[in-house]
């Protein structure tokens, strides 16, 4: 089993997991307590690696590449965080807090640089507009990839 990103508190009656994987630094969570009950390793990419918050917590494999493993494709796009890297499992898209769900629609997460974020939403769009998704894993959401979709080409369309 493989987690993308890590419950931010700890619960020992989870069932073990042997990888995390992170879409990038702010998701570290209780990451360290996993790894050590579970052996679980922990990955994260190397540019966000380098932030002084990472210090606290354990990384196993530090990447710099697209890669894939047990199945899940890794696209590393950065924007959001130097690192920020999201993931496509089968027909899944995890996309965590690159864009919120709002009632007024969609927007990119505004904690990190806005033109950065916005330029490499475009490659975000270019791979997974090719891919047969049905499904999007945001952070605090689930959604219809079919219904997300229009939502994320909108706000690529702004500004």
């Amino acid at each position: 089993a493989v987690w993308i990103d890590s419950p931010s508190a700890f619960n020992r009656n989870l069932a073990p997991v042997q990888s995390i994987l992170f879409t990038h630094h702010h998701f570290l969570g209780a990451s360290n307590q996993y790894r050590q009950i579970w052996n679980a390793e922990v990955w994260l990419h190397e540019e966000d690696a380098k932030h002084r918050l990472v210090n606290l917590f354990s990384i196993d494999r530090r990447f710099t590449e697209d890669f894939s493993h047990r199945g899940i494709e890794a696209y590393h796009v950065g924007g959001h965080t130097p690192g920020f890297t999201f993931y496509i499992y089968r027909d899944v898209l995890f996309i965590c807090d690159y864009v919120f769900l709002s009632a007024s629609g969609m927007q990119f997460n505004p904690y990190g640089p806005e033109s950065e974020t916005r330029k490499q939403a475009q490659r975000i769009y270019q791979i997974v507009s090719d891919k047969a998704l049905k499904i999007v894993c945001g952070y605090n959401y689930v959604a219809n990839f079919a219904d997300w979709l229009p939502g994320f080409e909108r706000l690529l369309s702004v500004g």
